[in-house]
């Protein structure tokens, strides 16, 4: 389990025992926005409101099933690959960024697909190969959309915001 204290420390704790696998990981110096454990369990990724992204390797945004790519959402609405390999960005941002401000993002099972949430309250899916957008995006919330997640099978989403307390399952397809 990993957690966030104090909005710039890291925690990471064993499920089983209860106890901390480290110690505190702290290398940023604004708040922490986002933290992802790899596919594999060995690392996490960090991004902070201080424009950096840590990968820790235990044993510190989005991972591709491989575990090779990570996709990051910004402040500045753009949406990027990274390599985890290399830490260096891949390319261009994605054509379907330019939305409002990015607040949660996930992949879809297969890795094909991304669904973010956004600040206004909206959700949006596009193909990450191409970065063509599925419709228009969705007006799902009222206020910034919090959580979203996928089916195990990909057929459907989830979208929540604290903000007017609504949870909206969708279809995919």
């Amino acid at each position: 389990v990993v957690g966030v204290e104090s909005r710039r420390l890291i925690h990471v704790w064993d499920v089983q025992s209860g106890s901390r696998v480290c110690d505190p990981l702290k290398d940023h110096t604004d708040y922490i926005a986002s933290v992802a454990f790899s596919p594999d369990g060995k690392s996490i990724l960090s991004g902070s409101y201080d424009h950096t992204v840590w990968t820790w390797t235990l044993g510190s945004q989005i991972f591709k099933p491989d575990g090779k790519q990570i996709v990051l959402g910004s402040k500045d609405c753009s949406l990027r690959l990274w390599d985890a390999e290399t830490n260096k960005i891949i390319g261009s941002p994605l054509p379907c960024s330019g939305k409002p401000e990015v607040s949660v993002a996930t992949l879809s099972p297969d890795g094909k697909c991304l669904l973010w949430g956004s600040t206004d309250g909206t959700i949006s899916l596009c193909d990450i190969e191409t970065g063509a957008l599925a419709g228009n995006g969705l007006t799902a919330h009222t206020g910034p959309v919090k959580h979203i997640g996928f089916s195990p099978d990909g057929k459907r989403l989830v979208s929540v915001s604290s903000y007017d307390n609504i949870m909206r399952v969708w279809d995919v397809e």
